[in-house]
């Protein structure tokens, strides 16, 4: 268990903080990600407690329009098919057979299986996932040289008349 953590107080630069597609505060605690995700690990799961969360969701999840069309979509829909509900009973099947360490490994399960509906009116926010915000304070991009190849990851830049830098 983690029981102690080096914190940095980082004051991110103005063209961050303030510039194009700020996502962080201009004053912020940064944590080492190794201690975040040792730290995330290290929470005992509770089946359950567990157990409880699905069933609640799951009755909750009834109210969500469009289960039917997510488990079967029609052939233009650009997402893969999924069906919550069998989603939510295979996590119970994972809490019943002890597939899960902890709470982290429990929460990303659930929180992908909601994310794999590709609903922005979908959500969960599973707690102990709200703990940290993973992040850089640099943007990257992906991109094909040539349309073709496999992209690369580089990080990008914004000048001053907002022009788009790959380096």
């Amino acid at each position: 268990m983690v029981t102690s953590y080096k914190l940095k107080r980082y004051t991110y630069p103005e063209s961050l903080s303030r510039g194009y597609g700020a996502d962080f505060a201009a004053d912020s605690w940064v944590f080492n990600a190794t201690t975040a995700y040792e730290c995330l690990t290290s929470v005992p799961f509770h089946p359950a407690v567990a157990t409880q969360l699905l069933q609640y969701y799951k009755e909750t999840l009834q109210f969500q329009s469009t289960l039917a069309y997510l488990k079967n979509p029609p052939p233009s829909y650009q997402q893969p098919a999924v069906d919550l509900l069998e989603g939510l009973e295979r996590i119970q099947r994972g809490i019943d057979n002890g597939a899960f360490p902890n709470q982290y490994a429990f929460a990303a399960t659930l929180q992908n299986l909601i994310y794999s509906a590709h609903d922005a009116h979908l959500s969960l926010n599973a707690g102990v996932l709200a703990a940290f915000a993973f992040g850089s304070p640099y943007s990257i991009a992906t991109v094909s040289i040539d349309g073709i190849q496999l992209p690369k990851v580089f990080i990008t830049s914004i000048t001053a008349s907002k022009r788009l830098l790959i380096h």
